[in-house]
């Protein structure tokens, strides 16, 4: 499973940290990498941000929903990490929190209630993908076209 993506300036390549190894990518950003993995499960980057945004109503730091496994949550510039690579996260007597990795690694990040208030985001968006329920602030009877694709009725 993939923990997070980092960009290495020393060799100019993005670097994803996985459970058990480490691999480089040969990608000029890490949002190149993100956009092909959106691809390759049907959909671009912009296209997958709108749609989170578009459900949970934001418009900055918006995480990346890939598929069930993998939604991308920039932390900082050129660090994205995984949320469901995520075991916990815990508050740190120095600034920030940690993220313990269901692997133990961890990583002390800074921002700590911004990082909770996007796990959040994030649970209710996977809730909503995987059970079809519809966002609290979205109702599909305000649209015909949505509404007649949850029916079935196209």
């Amino acid at each position: 499973m993939l923990n997070y993506l980092k960009y290495d300036y020393l060799r100019s390549r993005v670097q994803a940290d996985f459970n058990d190894h480490t691999h480089l990518y040969s990608f000029k950003t890490i949002k190149k990498l993100i956009n092909e993995m959106c691809l390759y499960f049907g959909s671009s980057l912009e296209g997958r941000k709108a749609s989170f945004q578009y459900h949970m109503n934001i418009r900055k730091h918006v995480p990346i929903y890939i598929n069930s496994s993998l939604v991308l949550l920039e932390i900082i510039p050129d660090l994205w990490v995984n949320y469901f690579a995520i075991k916990k996260v815990t508050s740190s007597k120095e600034k920030g929190c940690y993220l313990l990795f269901k692997d133990k690694s961890s990583l002390l990040v800074d921002h700590s209630s911004f990082i909770l208030n996007r796990f959040m985001l994030i649970y209710r968006f996977c809730k909503m993908m995987l059970f079809n329920e519809s966002a609290d602030h979205r109702n599909p009877n305000n649209s015909k076209i949505a509404y007649s694709f949850r029916d079935g009725a196209y």
